[in-house]
């Protein structure tokens, strides 16, 4: 059997355009939470050295929910893409109702191998692509932490944290210390900017650029969400680009 990729792919492209569809809402919706100024500025006495005060940004507003529902709904797609590709293939190359042909995430390189079991309907010319991604972990880490954040969500709703990054300073004064990485504490909702000695004279203008970042799996826990979930979206459309060149290769699309 030979079927037109455009066809044949359709339903995985289908589910990659709705996650940049889920994308580009969360960018708009991020960027309007943030623009409204959800925070003040607080200086407060630093317990653990009583010269000092610590300086900033406590947050007044959460987080809207909808944050993590759109970036599940993201992941989502585009896992569920990977998938919807597995079974296409499965079904051009003549399996009339495929119950294999799942993309093989891992846990492992060895769980992997075991894996492909589950996309045994999928000829085995593709699982030689497969592996070249290494959808597991210890082999592409991004790769597999988009499945494994999809798996968290099927049973608790996403944790989605705020990050920093520090940009430009100018500062004079009595300036005691200014953190690279400004740090959210969840419990205090607040981003310590800078450190300085109590009752002295402070002149400083700092850019910190704030972001939502994955919070559930270490190997990407502090990546912003946005950054990350675009790269997702690249990495799926390479692999379906992938697939697509070895099915015409080996002619099961034309």
């Amino acid at each position: 059997m030979i079927l037109d990729v455009a066809h044949s792919f359709d339903s995985a492209r289908r589910k990659v355009a709705r996650a940049r569809e889920h994308i580009a809402t969360l960018e708009v919706e991020v960027a309007a939470f943030f623009a409204a100024g959800p925070y003040i500025r607080v200086a407060e006495p630093d317990p653990r050295q009583p010269p000092l005060e610590v300086h900033k940004l406590r947050f007044t507003k959460d987080l809207p929910d909808q944050f993590a529902t759109m970036t599940s709904d993201a992941l989502h797609n585009l896992r569920d893409s990977l998938d919807n590709a597995g079974y296409a293939l499965a079904v051009a190359s003549g399996q009339t109702s495929p119950q294999n042909a799942a993309f093989p995430f891992a846990g492992s390189l060895p769980a992997f191998k075991n894996s492909l079991g589950r996309c045994k309907d999928v000829p085995k010319e593709f699982h030689s692509v497969f592996e070249a991604y290494g959808p597991y972990k210890g082999g592409n880490d991004v790769l597999w932490a988009l499945s494994k954040l999809a798996v968290i969500d099927k049973h608790k709703l996403l944790t989605i944290a705020l990050n920093s990054q520090l940009g430009n300073v100018h500062g004079e004064g009595a300036i005691h210390h200014i953190p690279v990485n400004p740090t959210w504490d969840e419990a205090a909702r607040e981003i310590e900017i800078f450190t300085s000695f109590v009752g002295q004279p402070v002149k400083i203008r700092i850019e910190i650029g704030l972001f939502l970042a994955f919070d559930d799996v270490p190997e990407v826990t502090g990546e912003p969400v946005l950054k990350l979930l675009d790269y997702f979206v690249e990495l799926v459309e390479d692999i379906l680009l992938r697939l697509d060149t070895e099915a015409r290769r080996i002619g099961v699309f034309k």
